[in-house]
């Protein structure tokens, strides 16, 4: 059984009507997914499945936190995450590809039996993260990186090393 089947919701006997689901997202659904930006996380998804005749509407609901780099410091941190996001589902007959519907919007056939929402989670989640990622700020308001790079830079900077194929060039001066 593949792991992302956990995140499959069977439409097959489901009642016009609201459904409210619950899912935990951890460490293996990210695994799921080769070149995720994220490697590791917790969330809890909570889904509003709205069901009519001919539509569904699905409200996502998504908070926790996921492990990302520093950009400042490149050290791993929890960085916090809540997003509300929604996606319509309608019924009827396939489309060429040619079409664009939109990201929101998608098209299910009358005879499809469930729905997997894992895709939906990994995209809401990958695209919610900021372009900038730094450690939140401390209570006194200084920086929340722990690593001060300034330092080993400092060190690196006065050992001057000089590559001794340069001193042929410089005799040519």
């Amino acid at each position: 059984m593949n792991y992302l089947d956990y995140y499959s919701i069977p439409l097959a006997g489901m009642k016009i009507g609201k459904h409210d689901f619950v899912f935990e997202v951890d460490d293996e659904f990210f695994e799921q997914y080769e070149y995720s930006e994220v490697d590791r996380g917790k969330l809890k998804v909570e889904l509003e499945l709205i069901r009519q005749e001919t539509l569904m509407i699905l409200n996502f609901v998504i908070s926790g936190h996921v492990n990302v780099a520093c950009d400042r410091c490149l050290e791993m941190f929890d960085m916090p995450i809540s997003i509300k996001d929604k996606v319509y589902i309608k019924y009827g007959e396939s489309i060429p590809d040619s079409v664009y519907i939109g990201e929101e919007n998608q098209i299910f056939t009358f005879d499809q039996a469930e729905i997997n929402i894992a895709q939906f989670i990994y995209e809401f989640v990958n695209l919610n993260i900021p372009y900038k990622r730094v450690h939140p700020d401390k209570e006194n308001g200084e920086a929340g990186c722990e690593l001060d790079l300034t330092e080993d830079y400092d060190i690196h900077e006065a050992e001057e090393i000089v590559d001794p194929r340069w001193n042929k060039l410089k005799d040519i001066l």
